[in-house]
Order: structure tokens, then C-alpha cells, then sequence
């Protein structure tokens, strides 16, 4: 597969993991394949228990025809910091030149190791601490920086040391990204919003319920043509507060897994404004919690 060369912050909108035709397959799995395609992501988990069996911990993805997208994410996973992960994509049926992403560590370098305390155990991977991934909903994406033609995706997983026994897969998203000529402007804010309960008791102690904290992505994409400011509207009017989407701010930056997440948009929804001659869109989204 040829590949271009072009990335830019974009929008994974209109999932096809969820289209009609798409068949799940392969592996051996505890709970029903329907369950990797729905937003009830810790409540309806797609769980594999026999992780000591490499063919058990795969699944396939068939699409109905070939289609063009550039992202694959599995969002909210409980795969263990140790997991390897396996990706290929085909634009037939017998994967005969398929686009490979070799086995690698699922969970993602966050740090560089000489930005980190020599003592931290997390030093030679640059990984997240276990407090920190406990605190963010897990992903692991693989993308290219413009769409291939893609008829069926292989996921394989490695995780036969999970000290569990067993792991979860929370949501999967396939997309064809929406990526503007110019890309979104400077000023983007990424915001934690506390869910958290607390209250102080008479003598001044705080008392807490803790729940996960939910982030919220503010940005502006200006200079849109007339064609991408339609298009985005499109795809406001279509997802409404409801259906998800995902903003990747960086495509190229495998650091930043605190920023990539499930969303949806915020209200008041997203409106185009027509300038002189382009146009702008301020987009705010919502982080999905399962």
C-alpha cells in the first residue's frame, strides 16, 4: 500500500466498525463480539480469560467492501503494561500486500527516560505509572497519515502475564479522519472536570466518593474553506451531543495518549461562521465514560 506523507490534528467521525455489514470474528473470546462495538465500554467489556493462548487473543474485523480509512482505535482496554499488540490491514480478502504493524508495546512511551527520576521504575520504558493509567481510559491506535483502501483488519494481542488471568477491550473506532488543510489554531485547551463527590463533616475533615475525572478539548479550526466548514457541519448535525468521535490533536505524537480520547460533542454545538472569505469552527468536546 502506498502511503502519503501529510499529517495534520483531525477528526475521527462516523465509525465503520458500527456500519452495517461489518463482520467481527476470530479468537476465542468470553463475551459476544457485539460487545467491542458498544458505548457501554466497562459495562459490556469484550473480554478474552484464555490470555495463555496467542490464537484466542485475536479478532478480525471484516468490512462489507473496501473501504479507505486511516485510524484504528481500541478505546478503554485493560491490557497490562507488559501486552504486545499486533495490527495488520488488507485490501483483500487473502491479505496478499498487507500494511503491517509489527508486534510493540501496547501501552504507549509517555516520557522520555532522561526526563524522568533515575529510581522511577518506569525509567527504561518512559511509560505512565500505574496511578496514571489507572486514572485514563487506555487506547491503543495505529493510523496512516492519509486513507488506504482497507478490506480486512487482524488484531493480534499478547498478554499471556496479565496478572489478572484475563483483559478487557472496551470500544472499537474505525475511521476515514477528517483532517483540514489548515490545521486547528493555537490556544487549544484540554480540561480535567472533577465528578468526584465531597463533603466536610463538622470537625473539618473532607470526606470523598472519588470517580474518574472527565476531560473536556476545546480548539478552533480557522481559514476552512466552504467545503470543509460544510463538511464539518455535517458532522456536527449527524453525532449531535450522542455519537461519538474521537479529535487526534497530533497524529504523529505517540506521547500524548492523556489527549486522544472518546468524546462527544459539548453543547452548545459547534456552528461554522462565515468570514472574509474562510471560515471558522470553535469545537468543544466531552470525554465518553463507560
Amino acid at each position: 500500500m502506498a502511503l502519503s506523507t501529510a499529517w495534520s490534528g483531525r477528526i475521527l467521525a462516523a465509525n465503520i466498525a458500527t456500519g452495517g455489514g461489518v463482520v467481527i470474528q476470530g479468537g476465542s473470546w468470553a463475551t459476544p463480539y457485539s460487545y467491542l462495538t458498544d458505548i457501554q465500554l466497562r459495562g459490556r467489556p469484550f473480554r478474552c480469560t484464555a490470555v495463555a493462548d496467542l490464537t484466542a487473543s485475536r479478532v478480525e474485523i471484516v468490512l462489507p467492501g473496501v473501504t479507505m480509512m486511516t485510524d484504528l482505535l481500541i478505546y478503554e482496554h485493560t491490557l497490562s503494561t507488559g501486552a504486545l499488540r499486533k495490527v495488520t490491514w488488507s485490501d483483500d480478502d487473502a491479505y496478499t500486500a498487507p500494511l503491517v504493524w509489527d508486534w510493540d508495546r501496547v501501552d504507549p512511551r509517555v516520557a522520555d527516560s532522561m526526563d524522568l527520576p533515575w529510581s522511577q521504575p518506569e525509567w527504561w520504558l518512559g511509560t505512565a505509572p500505574p496511578t496514571v493509567r489507572a486514572a485514563y481510559g487506555q487506547s491503543l491506535r495505529v493510523a496512516v497519515p492519509g486513507a488506504v483502501p482497507v478490506k480486512r483488519i487482524l488484531v493480534e494481542l499478547d498478554d499471556r502475564h496479565h496478572p489478572d488471568g484475563a483483559f478487557d477491550l472496551g470500544y472499537l473506532y474505525l475511521a476515514n479522519a477528517i483532517a483540514p488543510e489548515w490545521n486547528y489554531d493555537f490556544g487549544r485547551q484540554i480540561t480535567p472536570i472533577t465528578r468526584s463527590q465531597t463533603r466536610q463533616t463538622v470537625g473539618g475533615r473532607k470526606l470523598a466518593r472519588r470517580r474518574r475525572v472527565q476531560r473536556t478539548m476545546q480548539l478552533t479550526w480557522r481559514d476552512l474553506s466552504l467545503t470543509e466548514a460544510r463538511r464539518l457541519l455535517d458532522v456536527v448535525v449527524s453525532h449531535d451531543t450522542v455519537d461519538p468521535i474521537v479529535i487526534v490533536p497530533d497524529p504523529t505524537d505517540d506521547q500524548a495518549a492523556c489527549e486522544v480520547f472518546l468524546a462527544t460533542f459539548a453543547a452548545p454545538l459547534p456552528k461554522p461562521v462565515q468570514g472574509n472569505p474562510d471560515w471558522t469552527m470553535d469545537v468543544t468536546v466531552e470525554e465518553v465514560l463507560g
